[in-house]
């Protein structure tokens, strides 16, 4: 092609006489867009076909037009020949584009100028410089994606394209499988519809590029069309398996070079790596999530289990324990920790166990092992020894309960079995005894009778007898303790059965001075009782309270209230004015044979609490000097349960 086909000629011009037609012709040889303008008359004369190309202006539209249909911002006092202006070149129906002129003489007199026209390439639009920008925004993202939302992500990912690409706008629309319509989840511009048809969404499903003059085939570019936007890119993403979503770019006064296709591509994909990953890592973080709520909680049931719990490696080193280990074991932390479990354990039969390299499943007791603490102090414990991971590994889990109470309370209830057995055989050894006794009593007796008055072995008989009437007592009050039976259970008027059993006792009362009262506080005097069993309950207490105040006289007052904490029961408090209950015998009142009396025989109060539980009552104690109160709680009702 000719560069300049309108050379100087050293002839007058006026030798060719050429019309507009001719001038495209020649122009048409120019590579670059080219117009020929008369610069004296202001107006185009003729222009190639790189230029309408570039405009998209017909070779009519332009001929004789001025030149501020060509040239935006045009000043043609600075056409000067050899000049290169830059100014905005005017395109049909889109935005001025920024261009170098470069002024070019072709006749002086007749003012024809040739302006060859070069689009200024803008470095920011460069594929180089956008690549940079992209691989700059991946790194911001990236430095941030920890923990970051869909929502965040999406914001991201629209900014970055925003940047990278130098569009008006970067819109983002989701679809989820189970709806009929995308929603924009990211984009602040009005540009675009809130949401779109599902259908669009199958249609733009490949990288799509519309501009005005194309065919409008979605609500994308029918926006485009109403707010005059230059060009609109359209492209596809998967956010996950579920959701697919389609980024927009739009730009109002560039378009997109086809050098831009590679780089929209790694765009597209990069951002679905981006949605991927995200979702992964939400996967990932959920997951994580639960785990560490399970580890939470498998760390606190294991620092607060009831048990003690060590862990053990596959060389028998102590690497963790809790709580309880070092306080059963009455080691601090520091001195269990890296010590072999041969050493802790020795002289035991863990030592043994755990000293198995093949220990690949749990071991266990069945009866209590005796391990040694720190003090040296037996302590029985039941142990579980559980491998923690694959065989071969070695770690294990020693689980450890103190068995000192159940111990214990197998001794004790074997003590209860003897005591038990031998009760039986007591009781039966006391109805064996009253029958010789009862001979003897016989015997003696008929040998008081045939003594002489003035014989000295009289009092020894009667020493023998009362021997005999005090081994009988004793023998009955024992069968008494291991025989007694409540089963009759009605409605007993307390008030009654303590008025009768005082009458009853009246006689004695006045021989010893002593004075009795009954005080009721309340309406309801019946408790559900066997009436033999609670009458021998009262006659103990009542009988002790007159032992205690016999020797100078004094008051037994009983008072019947309802009970404070629970409306199904009665107090009946019995109280005397006597010296008090020694200290050293308060604690054990109520167990066998324990009495302050000098010839009692300290089963009374062991009977009474015994036939007071078996009401499902209680007894309590006060006592002080000058005074004794005995409470004993009874049910005014069928208690069911302990």
């Amino acid at each position: 092609m000719l560069n300049n086909p309108f050379s100087r000629s050293p002839n007058d011009s006026s030798e060719f006489h050429m019309d507009s037609e001719d001038f495209r012709i020649l122009l048409d040889q120019i590579s670059n867009a080219a117009i020929l303008i008369q610069l004296s008359e202001k107006r185009v004369i003729a222009v190639n076909y790189q230029y309408t190309q570039l405009t998209g202006f017909g070779t009519d539209e332009l001929y004789h037009a001025g030149l501020e249909r060509v040239l935006v911002d045009v000043e043609p006092e600075k056409i000067k020949d050899g000049n290169a202006l830059q100014w905005s070149l005017i395109r049909k129906n889109k935005n001025p584009i920024q261009t170098l002129v470069n002024a070019s003489f072709v006749n002086q007199n007749d003012q024809l100028v040739l302006l060859i026209i070069q689009e200024i390439e803008d470095k920011e639009t460069r594929p180089e410089s956008l690549a940079m920008r992209m691989l700059e925004g991946l790194l911001k993202i990236n430095e941030t994606f920890s923990d970051i939302s869909l929502e965040t992500l999406t914001q991201k990912i629209t900014q970055t394209g925003r940047n990278v690409f130098l569009s008006k706008t970067c819109t983002f629309y989701m679809l989820e499988s189970e709806r009929d319509q995308a929603l924009k989840i990211q984009g602040e511009d009005k540009l675009f519809p809130q949401s779109l048809p599902a259908i669009e969404m199958n249609r733009l499903g490949q990288i799509d590029f519309w501009e005005p003059g194309k065919r409008v085939l979605s609500e994308i570019h029918r926006a485009g069309r109403l707010n005059n936007l230059m060009s609109i890119i359209t492209l596809p993403v998967t956010v996950n398996n579920d959701t697919s979503g389609l980024l927009v770019l739009a730009w109002e006064n560039m378009r997109p070079g086809e050098d831009w296709l590679l780089l929209l591509q790694i765009y597209a994909e990069w951002a679905n790596i981006l949605f991927k990953n995200q979702q992964i890592q939400e996967i990932v973080g959920a997951k994580n999530a639960v785990l560490g709520l399970e580890n939470d909680q498998y760390a606190q049931y294991y620092e607060n289990a009831g048990d003690s719990a060590i862990l053990i490696n596959k060389e028998n080193i102590i690497i963790d324990i809790n709580q309880n280990s070092a306080q059963l074991l009455k080691y601090t932390p520091i001195e269990l920790l890296n010590q072999k479990a041969a050493v802790i354990f020795e002289n035991s039969e863990l030592a043994d166990k755990l000293a198995q390299e093949d220990l690949s499943e749990q071991a266990f007791n069945l009866n209590p092992t005796v391990i040694y603490d720190r003090e040296g102090s037996r302590k029985p414990v039941f142990y579980k020894i559980v491998p923690l991971e694959r065989k071969g590994a070695g770690r294990r889990l020693l689980i450890l309960k103190d068995a000192t109470i159940q111990v214990e309370a197998e001794q004790k209830i074997q003590q209860y079995e003897n005591k038990a057995a031998l009760g039986e055989v007591i009781a039966d050894f006391a109805h064996e005894v009253r029958n010789p006794i009862h001979s003897f009593v016989s015997g003696l007796q008929i040998m008081k009778k045939k003594a002489d008055p003035q014989d000295p072995a009289l009092e020894t008989i009667n020493q023998m007898m009362d021997d005999c009437f005090r081994i009988n007592d004793l023998m009955e009050s024992v069968l008494s303790y291991s025989r007694q039976k409540v089963e009759n259970f009605k409605d007993i008027n307390v008030e009654l059965l303590i008025r009768r059993i005082f009458s009853s006792m009246n006689t004695k009362f006045t021989r010893a001075n002593v004075s009795a009262m009954v005080t009721c506080k309340t309406e309801m005097r019946n408790v559900y009782a066997d009436q033999r069993s609670l009458e021998q309950v009262f006659i103990n207490i009542i009988t002790n309270a007159y032992d205690a105040i016999k020797p100078e006289g004094g008051v037994i007052s009983v008072q019947i209230a309802p009970n404070e904490t629970d409306e199904r029961f009665l107090d009946v408090s019995i109280s005397d004015t006597g010296p008090g209950i020694p200290p050293e015998i308060q604690e054990k009142i109520f167990e066998p044979f324990v009495t302050g009396k000098p010839k009692g025989t300290g089963l009374g109060l062991a009977i009474t609490k015994r036939m007071v539980e078996a009401h499902k009552g209680l007894i309590e104690l006060e006592t002080y000097p000058g005074g004794t109160i005995f409470k004993v709680i009874l049910p005014t009702q069928e208690i069911s349960g302990e």
